[in-house]
């Protein structure tokens, strides 16, 4: 609560930005009386934290404070404390005035009368396989369960209205997923770096939403465009549009475009690092896939938006847009032909093989 420096006494109010991050030594922290606020990513990344104590004073926890600490799994509030609570045995940490779950672990029980799982609730909860989320759930925050690598199956209530984006990110171990039928907001992308993941069923009676015909991708029924897909989507007749992100960092090794795509997001496609092969139905008014070159072009533009590792750049292609290349395992060198004229941004970014262009 207080420290003592060249014999003047200050009061301790909070534990600052990134004070301890990634700290490989602490196992036990006991926030004192006295101490207000945990800030952003305050235990980031501390890999032998086990065990939180927070005082009775605490009434602000930033939702990074405790990200990634996979080894948490004891988490208690005192009873005193106004603003959080931790319900006997559930190890987590609760905003009572919000009904939201601010932090969870790899043992924690989400009580009854939660109505949201907040941001980065569970970050990072490596030793976690099952997760049930109980009936009086409406939301699912950002990154609520992002790097929770072991995480094998998620059953989401029929309460569940609102899910946040990069929700289920880095969980690689997850295979399948049902979207209840009451969800109306995804803020995509949700499955990046989903390795396993092979299934995902949207509820025929969600109004919003749907998977039709057994795409394995969830679309937005009122624009027909894939919002989130993963390895085994299929982009089927109907869809006419492709969002951002929509299969980013996903395990699809061959993409193919149907006549009807109209739209494709920029970075629809990016980091898919598996892909071999891309090709575009010839009576795509929109896109082609000139000379075999495995590669979206822009047929009006004459830019590729979206490359693989086996891409030939055609004579005639003037532009690479935009994260077209982003996080390809790309060769060592890349030739760049004459014909480009621009580069755009994030075009080869994160393609860590790349030694010269």
């Amino acid at each position: 609560s207080s420290v003592v420096h060249n014999g003047y006494e200050y009061r301790v109010t909070g534990v600052g930005e990134n004070a301890f991050a990634r700290n490989g030594c602490v196992e036990q922290v006991v926030i004192g009386e006295g101490i207000e606020a945990i800030y952003d990513y305050a235990f980031f990344d501390s890999p032998l934290l086990q065990s939180i104590v927070i005082s009775s004073t605490v009434d602000y926890i930033s939702s990074s404070a405790f990200g990634f600490c996979p080894n948490l799994r004891s988490i208690s509030v005192d009873r005193r404390n106004e603003i959080f609570s931790s319900p006997e045995g559930c190890n987590v940490i609760v905003d009572e005035k919000n009904k939201e779950l601010v932090l969870g672990c790899r043992t924690s029980v989400i009580p009854k009368g939660i109505e949201r799982i907040g941001e980065s609730a569970f970050y990072g909860c490596l030793g976690r396989e099952e997760l049930s989320i109980p009936e009086g759930v409406v939301e699912i925050g950002s990154g609520a369960f992002s790097a929770c690598a072991g995480l094998r199956s998620v059953v989401l209530p029929h309460t569940l209205e609102r899910i946040g984006d990069f929700a289920f990110w880095g969980c690689t171990q997850m295979k399948s997923l049902y979207i209840p039928p009451n969800v109306s907001s995804i803020q995509a992308p949700l499955f990046g770096k989903c390795w396993m993941l092979d299934t995902i069923e949207v509820d025929t009676l969600n109004p919003v939403y749907d998977s039709r015909y057994g795409c394995n991708a969830i679309v937005e029924t009122a624009s027909d465009k894939i919002i989130s897909g993963c390895g085994k989507s299929r982009i089927v007749g109907s869809i006419k549009e492709i969002g951002p992100s929509a299969f980013g960092n996903s395990m699809i090794k061959s993409i193919t475009i149907p006549a009807n795509i109209t739209k494709i997001h920029n970075g629809a496609f990016w980091g898919c690092r598996f892909c071999t092969s891309i090709s575009v139905n010839p009576r795509n008014p929109v896109y082609d896939s000139r000379n075999d070159c495995n590669a979206i072009i822009e047929t009006a533009t004459h830019k590729i938006i979206t490359g693989c590792i086996t891409t030939n750049i055609p004579q005639n292609v003037v532009e690479i847009g935009e994260r077209a290349f982003c996080r390809m395992p790309l060769p060592t060198f890349v030739a760049i032909p004459d014909n480009i004229q621009k580069i755009g941004e994030s075009a080869f970014a994160g393609c860590e093989r790349i030694y010269q262009v």
